[in-house]
C-alpha cells in the first residue's frame, strides 16, 4: 500500500510532522523514517538560489529575501504572488498595483519580524 503526504509551509522557519497512528514506513525522497503513534518527525526544506527565484517571481522585493510576480487578471485587477528562498508565500490582489506591491512587500516583512523572535 502506497501512502502519500503531502505538507505545505507557508510562514514558517520551521516545522514538524504529526503523524497519528501511524506504522508504516515512509520514503520522502531525501529520508526514511518509521513513524509510530503520535511521534513528531522533523522536515527538512530545501532552500532556492536566487537565480531559480528570478526565473519564477522576477521582481526582487524591497523586503530582503523575497522576490514577486504579477499577474494581470480581468476587469483591472492585479494579483501579485511572493516567496522567499525557504518557500514562504504571500499572495493579495487588488486594482491599484503599486498598493498590491506595497501591501504584499508589508506581509512579507510582517513574516521576516515574525521569525527574528523565534
Amino acid at each position: 500500500m502506497n501512502t502519500n503526504l503531502i505538507v505545505r509551509c507557508s510562514g514558517m522557519s520551521a516545522f514538524t510532522l504529526l503523524l497519528a497512528n501511524a506504522s508504516k514506513s515512509l520514503d520522502t525522497g531525501t529520508m526514511n523514517f518509521t513513524a509510530g503513534k503520535n511521534k513528531q518527525l522533523p522536515l527538512e526544506t530545501t532552500r532556492k538560489s536566487v537565480k531559480e527565484l528570478l526565473i519564477t517571481h522576477p521582481i526582487r522585493g524591497k523586503t530582503t529575501g523575497w522576490f514577486f510576480r504579477f499577474e494581470d487578471l480581468p476587469n483591472g485587477v492585479w494579483s501579485i504572488d511572493g516567496t522567499d528562498p525557504w518557500g514562504r508565500t504571500v499572495r493579495l490582489s487588488g486594482t491599484n498595483q503599486d498598493d498590491v506591491l506595497t501591501r504584499a512587500e508589508a506581509n512579507a516583512q510582517r513574516i521576516n519580524d515574525g521569525l527574528k523572535k523565534t
